[in-house]
This record gives C-alpha cells, sequence and structure tokens, in this order.
C-alpha cells in the first residue's frame, strides 16, 4: 500500500533507545503538536497489547496530561495490579489496614473473619511484620502451609533491594495462583505486572515509587489531580479497537519483535495474516503523522536489559516508504 495524498511527510519510523525514551518521545511530541495547534483528542496512540501502553501511562500521569484509554481500565485501576502494588504498602507501612486486608484475603482459606483477627493480633505490635508468623498460629492445619509461604514472601520483600525485585518476588509467589483462578485471561494479566516491574525499575526504592503513585492519586483510586479531567485527552486504544477511527497523529507503540506480531498470536494457524492486517489497520488511522516506534531495549522485571529488534513487518516495507529520525531529531 502506498499513499495517494500528493502532500504530508512520510511515515517516520523512530528508533529509541529503550521503552522509558519510547514514553517520553510519545510525551515530547504530542505536547509539540498540541502548540501546533492539534489538539490531544485528535492524537492516537496505538499498541498491540494493553499492557503496552503501562509504561507511557505511568509518563503521562507523571506529567499531568489528560488522556483516556480506549482499551480497558487505567493500568493503575485493575484489580491485578492493585493487588500486586498491595504487597509492596504492607512492607512500606505495616500498619496500611487496608493493604492489608486486600493481602490477607488472597491466602487460600482466609475470610474476613480471620482477615481481622490476623490484623487485630500486629496492628498493636511495634513492628507488625515480626510479629506476624505467630500472629496466624490459630490458623487451621490445612490453611497453615500458605500461611507460612505468605510469611516467607513477606521477608523477602523485606530484604528486596528494588521496587522491580519486589514486584519479581510478587510474581514467583503464590499469587501466581491466586491470579490464574480468580480472574479471567491470566496471561494478559500477567504481562500487565512483568511491565509493572519494568515501570518500578524506574525507581530507586519502593518508598519512592509508592509516593509517586500516591501523588498521582493513582494508588488509591481517587482523582487527586483535576487537570486530568480536562475534556481534550490524548487517547490510548489497542489497534484492534482503533478500526474505523481515525486521528490526525498517530504512534504505534512497540513495533518490535516479540511484541508486535503478538507471539501469542503467532502460535495460531494464519495467525501472522492476522497480524499483518492488524498492522494495516494500526498504520492507516493516521490522517497527518504517522509515528512508528522501535524501543532498541526492553527490561525483564528484574532489570535486565533485552536487545529487541525492529518488526518483520517494518523489514518488509520498502526504506523508501518511511524516514528513520532519532528522537532527539524531533524533539530537541
Amino acid at each position: 500500500m502506498r499513499p495517494t495524498r500528493p502532500d504530508g511527510p512520510k511515515p517516520f519510523l523512530v528508533p529509541v533507545r529503550d521503552v522509558y525514551e519510547e514514553a517520553r518521545f510519545v510525551v515530547g511530541r504530542a505536547l509539540e503538536l498540541r502548540d501546533e495547534g492539534v489538539p490531544l483528542n485528535r492524537i492516537g496512540v496505538l499498541y498491540r497489547a494493553h499492557s503496552h501502553s503501562m509504561v507511557l501511562q505511568g509518563e503521562l500521569a507523571r506529567r499531568g496530561i489528560p488522556y483516556e484509554v480506549r482499551s480497558g481500565l487505567r493500568f493503575f485501576e485493575q484489580a491485578h495490579v492493585k493487588d500486586v502494588l498491595a504487597y509492596l504498602r504492607v512492607v512500606h507501612n505495616p500498619y496500611d489496614e487496608v493493604a492489608w486486608r486486600r493481602v490477607l484475603l488472597m491466602i487460600p482459606g482466609i475470610g474476613n473473619m480471620r482477615a481481622a483477627r490476623i490484623w487485630e493480633r500486629i496492628r498493636g505490635s511495634s513492628d507488625p511484620l515480626d510479629e506476624l508468623e505467630e500472629a496466624g498460629d490459630f490458623l487451621p492445619s490445612y490453611v497453615l502451609p500458605s500461611w507460612r509461604r505468605f510469611v516467607e514472601d513477606v521477608k523477602a520483600l523485606r530484604e528486596a533491594q528494588s521496587p522491580g525485585e519486589s514486584v519479581e518476588i510478587v510474581l514467583s509467589s503464590d499469587y501466581r495462583d491466586y491470579l490464574r483462578t480468580t480472574y479471567d485471561d491470566p496471561e494478559s494479566r500477567l504481562e500487565d505486572l512483568y511491565q509493572l516491574a519494568v515501570l518500578a525499575g524506574q525507581y530507586g526504592s519502593v518508598e519512592e515509587f509508592l509516593t509517586q503513585l500516591v501523588l498521582l492519586g493513582e494508588l488509591y483510586g481517587g482523582d487527586l489531580r483535576p487537570d486530568l479531567r480536562d475534556p481534550e485527552r490524548l487517547v490510548l486504544s489497542s489497534v484492534h479497537q482503533a478500526k474505523g477511527l481515525e486521528w490526525w497523529a498517530v504512534f504505534v507503540l512497540r513495533v518490535v519483535e516479540g511484541a508486535f506480531p503478538s507471539p501469542m498470536s503467532l502460535r495460531e494457524d494464519e495467525g501472522e495474516e492476522e497480524e499483518r492486517r492488524a498492522f494495516y489497520v494500526a498504520t492507516t488511522r493516521a490522517q497527518q503523522e504517522l509515528y512508528l516506534l522501535y524501543p532498541i531495549t526492553d527490561y525483564t522485571p528484574s532489570g535486565s536489559a533485552v536487545l529487541m529488534g525492529p518488526s518483520r513487518f517494518i523489514r518488509e516495507l520498502d526504506e523508501d516508504l518511511y524516514q528513520v529520525v532519532r528522537s532527539e531529531e524531533m524533539t530537541g
């Protein structure tokens, strides 16, 4: 497919250092476009999987830029994200009753009454975490194995060296089983949580990470930022939910192997062709400017760097159909 319009720039292929620079580029260029007269609601950000927008959502919230998510809930409003953050909260503040109740109710065999009894036993101690093991000594024998594993997980969280490591500890705990038995689409939710670990990796400590979320009004579901109610909002959407829609400018995130095309879809018959059609949908939503973002590096939950390659759909294109630009060339 080639454009038939005589004017306008070629699509931009933008290699960026990593997913953090990808987010900063989108925010920076979107603000420039707004200053040039393009309303935020005429700018769309598309992605193959909802989790790919998580780092961007964090950057938008941090910068106080209004946005709406058309592919589901805002990242930090999702129940499984709140679950994992509750683990971090009880270690950071052992007197956070709301977080304790959320975490305790995820342990098999512990309901409201047992959770309340455990909380009553630890709330008055000088260090609730030190009293945790004894606080469950009244539990029936069939609950004790899960309780002891939970106590060990809390100990590991206290010793974690970074927020990303803390999230990884939760993901390697019994919480994975809870996730799979409680929520639909657990694999997609796990990917969300891996991306949460990537976002947490930007912060030096759990305290810094949680404090930032509280300031953003995200952690407790509050609306502490009046500007987030602005009717003119940047639009975030999955590619599939963008069918039939257009924006003056479109950014497509994570156009790399391992993200677009979706590895899960490639396991299915005709999966690659379906992904190619999705790429076609993404690239044809732009009326004037199209940006294809290619992060060279991604990160594991523990913070290890992983080199990424451009999507096969990029490699299939004739080089005269797009222009390669560096992020600093466009946003200064």
